[in-house]
């Protein structure tokens, strides 16, 4: 078993040990609870981890079209733009696994290792320009050149096609729940080629910056668990997206401030004999669990320090049996 912190040994060395090696496994990275798996058999990556699921908060973004059977996404291509976007970032920590099969459910794919480490590098080091040279999500695609777009395939002809159809670039990411550095890069492929431009911006035309306006809105108004859920299922279809990792940080930071106003640590906490509002069946496993934790005159500080959850997720839990009449709070 191979293991270590990709921050000290970068991805592309590790596939290229494998490569070299021709050794056949699973490989298992996680990045702040973000876990991606890849199998590899030899030289040839066969197999990937699947996309997290949808949900109908991106659902309900996409564009009118988006129903229409071109606009479905390839898991096979899919998938191998989710490999690609794992080359932007350092850290995090990987498990590589000898002899292991592929998991159940897995996304079939044939990329030989070489060839993906080529175009990981080959991506990263041209990240930067890209990012900046297309700022706005609210951009429109629109056709350049049809003679330079017919012998374009896979990804390319997919956006050729969104293009027609006058799509901006954040709609095309919200159809395709691909990330914003997945889009962008084959965005700028097709522009250096000649067959696609990126003009224009439409202020309403930025799905992705409206969730983000509507859950900071959530947020003002105090409905933080509300605010989370948008940001983390936007979230869900780019993690390397730092700018709404950072907000999502700040909406936890508010929410986590309000609760310790109310769950201060010198607090003592206490079980409620009778039922309440339905009793402990309206909790989660874990939930009862932090529940059969608690002991008369127990200070909430300790509670949180002994709590299997975060902070936040420990007050949160807190606050719904506070609601639901299972627990109650004393000075002393």
């Amino acid at each position: 078993m191979l293991r270590g912190e990709l921050d000290t040994m970068p991805l592309a060395e590790v596939l290229q040990w494998i490569d070299l090696s021709s050794r056949s496994g699973l490989l298992v990275l996680n990045r702040e609870g973000h876990e991606v798996w890849m199998h590899v058999d030899g030289r040839l990556i066969t197999a990937a981890s699947p996309a997290p699921a949808g949900t109908d908060v991106i659902a309900r973004l996409k564009p009118r079209a988006a129903d229409e059977p071109w606009l479905e996404l390839p898991d096979p291509l899919e998938a191998h733009e989710r490999l690609l976007d794992l080359f932007l970032e350092d850290d995090g920590t990987f498990v590589f696994e000898p002899g292991v099969p592929d998991p159940e459910g897995a996304v079939q794919v044939e990329i030989p290792v070489r060839q993906l480490v080529h175009e990981g590098m080959r991506h990263r080091d041209e990240w930067p320009q890209v990012e900046a040279a297309y700022p706005d999500e609210s951009a429109g695609l629109h056709i350049a050149d049809a003679a330079a777009a017919a012998g374009v395939s896979g990804l390319g002809r997919i956006l050729l096609r969104c293009a027609q159809r006058g799509l901006t670039l954040g709609q095309v990411r919200v159809s395709f729940a691909l990330s914003r550095s997945a889009i962008l890069r084959r965005v700028h492929d097709l522009v250096r080629l000649g067959a696609l431009r990126v003009e224009g911006a439409d202020a309403g035309a930025d799905p992705v910056g409206q969730l983000t306006a509507q859950a900071m809105q959530l947020a003002t108004a105090g409905q933080y668990d509300e605010a989370r859920h948008v940001l983390e299922t936007v979230l869900a279809t780019d993690p390397s997206d730092a700018r709404l990792r950072a907000l999502l940080d700040d909406v936890s930071g508010r929410q986590l401030d309000e609760l310790r106003q109310t769950f201060v640590s010198e607090l003592t906490i206490y079980r409620i004999s009778h039922a309440g509002r339905g009793g402990a069946a309206g909790l989660t496993a874990t939930e009862r669990e932090l529940y059969e934790r608690i002991e008369g005159g127990m200070a909430i500080g300790t509670l949180v320090l002994t709590s299997p959850l975060r902070e936040l997720e420990t007050l949160r839990t807190l606050e719904k049996m506070l609601h639901l009449d299972l627990i109650g709070l004393s000075a002393s």
